[in-house]
């Protein structure tokens, strides 16, 4: 049972209902309870009102308080009253609310669903708003289909950031790579494994600690490569300043058991398990250490599907594919880890 402070404000002045489409503001409504009543809800003879607007105030506080729920929203009502000038929260309304879309027709834009499905990429589905006139103008970044990337185009080996050079020419022991480095190590590796080195290269570069390094100047050398992670020797001082960062919210500590060590390494022990807090693309740093040496699990996978809003049936159980982190970091966090896919 929930049991709430009965709100004057609800009798007196109305209930404000904002609804959202994306954690982006469509339109509001104003609900009014019967003469004598406080139950806003049409049969109990409440009534909505569309002629008023929202101050800008409420409807800022409404896109705020949608925008600090983590998971990506398709819809969202947000329900409260105004005090004061400032929106009073009563509810949030994410699984089934009634979107108030009829009234919706009363205003001058208006709310669509798009399903994109175009011949290279995999299809998604967006709302978007509508405007009145004039063209409608937005930008849509598809998740790539595999299965249609003839190619792939990458930077050479000179044209790779400082840092990543100074990695792959210190990594002579790469698992099934072995005496390979450098330019040769590069030009060895697959295009997945290329480009997930890539991807991973470009978050850690940007992932920069308390003491201003980066995660990619604190690996010693890569030991193996696959095509979302890559196990590595690495400083022991990225472990301390990663713990530390949580402090700070860079990362936060998470579970690091289904994170294992390939059999190489022997007699290594876990030792802590930390992700970035971004909710796409994120990167997961899962330490081991024995005595003073410390290898790091090092993964960049994370929220495909919802990120592109990608429809149903498409990845479900399926890892996500270096490609797609690829288009993740590209849309997300705006990284550009440097290849380009040539496609049917």
């Amino acid at each position: 049972m929930l049991v709430q402070k009965f709100v004057e404000e609800v009798r007196t002045t109305g209930e404000w209902s904002f609804i959202l489409f994306d954690k982006t503001f469509s339109h509001a409504v104003l609900k009014r309870a019967e003469a004598g009543d406080f139950r806003v809800q049409n049969n109990f003879g409440g009534s909505v009102e569309t002629s008023l607007e929202p101050a800008p105030a409420l409807v800022r506080e409404a896109q705020r308080n949608v925008k600090s729920i983590a998971e990506d929203l398709t819809y969202a009502r947000v329900d409260g009253v105004e005090i004061a000038g400032e929106l009073c929260l009563m509810e949030f309304e994410l699984i089934e609310p009634v979107l108030f879309l009829k009234h919706r027709e009363l205003a001058a834009q208006g709310v669509y669903q798009i399903s994109i499905d175009p011949p290279s990429y995999n299809p998604v589905s967006h709302f978007i708003t509508v405007k009145i006139s004039g063209a409608t103008e937005i930008a849509i970044l598809f998740p790539v289909d595999i299965s249609k990337v003839v190619s792939v185009t990458f930077p050479t080996f000179p044209n790779l950031p400082k840092e990543l050079r100074s990695l792959l020419t210190k990594s002579p022991g790469v698992f099934g790579f072995e005496n390979n480095t450098g330019d040769a190590l590069y030009k060895a590796l697959d295009d997945i494994r290329r480009g997930g080195v890539l991807n991973i290269a470009r978050k850690t570069q940007a992932t920069r600690l308390s003491n201003d390094k980066s995660v990619l100047s604190l690996i010693k050398a890569i030991r193996e490569l696959r095509g979302d992670r890559f196990f590595a020797f690495v400083e022991k001082e990225l472990r301390e300043e990663v713990k530390h960062s949580v402090n700070t919210g860079l990362f936060h500590e998470v579970s690091g058991s289904q994170h294992h060590l390939p059999a190489q390494f022997v007699a290594f022990s876990p030792a802590g398990s930390f992700k970035t807090d971004d909710h796409f693309g994120n990167l997961q740093l899962t330490f081991f250490m024995k005595g003073d040496e410390c290898v790091a699990d090092i993964d960049d996978a994370g929220g495909l599907g919802h990120i592109f809003q990608v429809l149903k049936n498409h990845f479900t159980g399926s890892p996500t594919h270096p490609y797609n982190i690829h288009q993740i970091l590209v849309k997300h966090q705006h990284l550009d880890p440097g290849y380009r896919f040539n496609l049917i």
